[in-house]
């Protein structure tokens, strides 16, 4: 057992427990900004959790063991960007206009589209 890996599933888990909360307060309170900005945090934080864990993982010995190339784990390690950096372009947004920022997350289906190109 990987006690690194084991905390950051659990931060992650933890992470993905409060999107609920995060989307009720957006779609309750979504013309305000820090409303916006929380849940685009939330989003920023699960993402960036999701990309340290597969990026840990295929580095401890015995979990990838030669099963995935590097392609594959440059592509995965790519994709699991996508929700980070739309969620900091949404927070930059959202200082501005926090319905548009949160509007931004509908071009997460279109960067991964492109991403498989």
């Amino acid at each position: 057992v990987d006690l690194s890996l084991l905390f950051i599933n659990i931060f992650a888990f933890m992470s993905v427990a409060l999107i609920p909360f995060s989307t009720m307060i957006v779609g309750d309170h979504g013309h305000i900004r820090i409303a916006a900005m929380l849940f685009e945090a939330n989003l920023f934080c699960s993402g960036i959790l999701f990309y340290i864990h597969w990026i840990y993982a295929v580095k401890i010995p015995g979990i990838a063991d030669g099963e995935l190339d590097n392609r594959t784990i440059r592509f995965y390690a790519r994709k699991n960007l996508i929700v980070p950096i739309i969620s900091a372009i949404a927070i930059c947004i959202s200082i501005i206009n926090p319905q548009v920022g949160s509007s931004i997350y509908f071009m997460v289906p279109a960067a991964i589209f492109l991403l498989k190109r």
